[in-house]
């Protein structure tokens, strides 16, 4: 709805995001319109490693598969929201696929499937990235790649002087977010640490790379390939 009021013409549209054992934070919708100027270091980089026909999972507002379209890449944007899909298509992006992506069914297979602003959260629990990989290993071609940032928040709670869940696994986050006083419904976001993701990835055979990482925001980028 935020991206949606945005795309409309109301640019002071802002999410309230709630996050268990957090702050309550706000969020512009235009964080989810950039173009190429404005990106993150990691989406920089994670789109010039791009190849191929390419799937951006999670597209949000479409802005990394319209700025890889520009480019001359054959770019798929998949998004759960039918209104978020909607967005994606009026800002001119060509294939849009409104869909969940476990249960993604198509017989093309990808040269890069894209998992950007911390793309990996969309496993929600770590014990779901099996799937996540096994989903992976389905669309990509032989000799494709997963291209991925995460955040690592296990030094955070300490930053912020919080205790640290003992619940859960420590980059599991339960998010709550609201636009207009309507709220979503309670989901579970994942935060992989780099050793976890990147022993994940082995045990569903893939080979991890460390592609770039920031270590001021505990942000690492990731490419994937398969084990032979």
């Amino acid at each position: 709805m935020a991206l949606r009021a945005y795309q409309d013409g109301d640019t002071n549209a802002e999410i309230i995001v709630h996050a268990n054992g957090f702050d309550d934070e706000v969020w512009p919708a235009e964080l989810f319109f950039q173009d190429s100027q404005s990106l993150q270091w990691y989406a920089k980089r994670a789109l010039r490693i791009a190849r191929g026909r390419i799937l951006d999972v999670g597209a949000g507002a479409g802005s990394h598969s319209l700025i890889l379209q520009r480019q001359g890449y054959n770019v798929e944007a998949l998004e759960i929201s039918p209104l978020a899909a909607d967005v994606i298509a009026d800002r001119g992006v060509k294939k849009v696929i409104n869909a969940d992506f476990f249960s993604l069914q198509t017989q093309r297979r990808y040269d890069t499937i894209l998992f950007l602003m911390n793309g990996v959260g969309i496993a929600g629990r770590l014990a779901n990235l099996p799937n996540l990989f096994a989903k992976c290993r389905e669309l990509l071609a032989p000799d494709g790649q997963i291209i991925m940032d995460t955040t690592d928040f296990s030094n955070v709670y300490s930053e912020l002087d919080l205790p640290t869940p003992t619940d859960r696994y420590v980059g599991e986050v339960l998010y709550t977010w609201e636009f207009q006083g309507q709220k979503s419904e309670p989901f579970w976001w994942l935060f992989a640490d780099p050793d976890t993701l990147a022993a994940e990835a082995s045990k569903a055979g893939f080979v991890p790379q460390l592609v770039a990482q920031n270590d001021d925001y505990h942000e690492f980028l990731f490419r994937m390939t398969l084990k032979d």
